[in-house]
């Protein structure tokens, strides 16, 4: 669970364009599609299921 937080993270800090939606790739190094909206719909859900692991309310 932790190498898969570690991985979103990543992914926030690394794998965004300008306005804030996520890359394709995870890692950063190709940008690829950046305006698929399920690319950006998975990373809320993600962000919403480690919020419910760690226990946080709202």
């Amino acid at each position: 669970v932790n190498t898969f937080i570690n991985n979103a993270d990543f992914a926030w800090e690394k794998a965004r364009n300008s306005s804030g939606l996520f890359y394709e790739d995870w890692s950063g190094i190709k940008q690829g599609r950046d305006k698929w909206l399920l690319q950006q719909a998975a990373l809320v859900e993600i962000y919403g299921r480690i919020a419910l692991l760690k226990g946080e309310k709202e």
